[in-house]
């Protein structure tokens, strides 16, 4: 991650400049270590061996930066005042500036980089475009977020524009029928009678409306998702614009797998719900049997809805600092 890598360089930055004042140090240390040198060697031959004892204990004794007597460090203070002015200021402001920049990469985004990948993870907020209330609340967190947005609803636009002004990736929520026909899968919904022609406009309109240019799922439809002349209409738009199809799988007899490869369109597949309840401990174990579905599998979908706000945002911010150190990436769907 560029923010990674940079935070990485200023570390090493630091560390540079810290090294160069002990080197600075040193050398500033020997021209008296080497004057003392000069009077012992022309002292008598006995307390030339006692000097030397003396001082093989302290090299012993010594920490890694070098052991100087009071009088020189008088005399290494006095040096190190004798520095240019121009080259002092120019270190601590070096020294500053490394400091002021690991907080702000800190503060930002608290990433940790996994020595090794071990999955990806993918998170889907479905049902925006209700209100912005509850859609603040994953705008806000510096996580790779898909959102998904019904369409001709009050908030509909404002929800999409939001979405990728914050830079999360935006997909159409398209609704379909479900099979308990006296649900209403809201505006804009592909319905069981419609002809191929229609479904083919509908989903056209929709998608331009907001604006998506990669990718759609399905919200409710568990009726149309198992009817195969419906959703081949639907991956004829998807192949035509190049765009993938996310199955929230609402029904286990779903045949988008089977026309995404027939049509040759890219098909993601729901693995897990993750707020069934509005309790952050339920989301939390859903979260969990992702991550082993991950293991597995080396990928997992998790949707979430919009809905849920802050509630279910704190459960994703606390999941992804827990597991992107062991090795799992968040990313979006593309």
């Amino acid at each position: 991650v560029p923010v990674v890598a940079k935070e990485s360089s200023n570390t090493n930055t630091s560390k540079s400049v810290s090294t160069e004042k002990e080197k600075s140090s040193s050398v500033k240390t020997q021209p008296k270590e080497n004057s003392s040198k000069t009077k012992v060697e022309t002292s008598s031959s006995k307390q030339t061996e006692k000097t030397q004892s003396t001082k093989n204990q302290t090299v012993k004794t010594e920490t890694p930066k070098t052991t100087v007597t009071n009088k020189t460090t008088q005399q290494s203070s006095t040096q190190k005042t004798a520095t240019p002015k121009s080259s002092v200021q120019n270190s601590v402001s070096k020294s500053a500036s490394v400091q002021i920049t690991q907080n702000k990469v800190e503060s930002k985004e608290n990433i940790v980089t996994p020595t090794k990948k071990v999955a990806d993870v993918y998170i889907v907020l479905d049902d925006g475009g209700h209100n912005l209330s509850h859609l603040k609340p994953f705008l806000d967190l510096k996580i790779p977020l898909t959102i998904a947005v019904l369409p001709n609803l009050a908030y509909s636009k404002q929800s999409a524009n939001l979405t990728v002004q914050y830079g999360k990736t935006l997909i159409l929520h398209q609704p379909m029928q479900a099979i308990n026909l006296s649900t209403d899968p809201g505006p804009n919904a592909i319905m069981p009678q419609m002809s191929a022609d229609q479904i083919r406009s509908l989903v056209s309109e929709n998608l331009d409306s907001l604006g998506v240019k990669i990718g759609l799922n399905n919200h409710e439809g568990s009726l149309i998702t198992a009817d195969t002349y419906a959703m081949k209409a639907v991956m004829e738009v998807c192949k035509s614009r190049g765009m993938f199809f996310l199955d929230s799988r609402t029904n286990s007899q779903s045949v988008c797998k089977s026309v995404a490869s027939e049509y040759g369109v890219k098909l993601y597949e729901r693995n897990i719900f993750l707020d069934n309840t509005p309790n952050q401990d339920d989301m939390i174990a859903m979260f969990k049997s992702g991550i082993e579905i991950a293991k597995k599998n080396g990928s997992v979908v998790m949707i979430g809805h919009v809905w849920s706000g802050k509630n279910l945002a704190d459960v994703l911010q606390k999941m992804y600092d827990e597991f992107t150190p062991q090795g799992f990436i968040f990313g979006e769907l593309k």
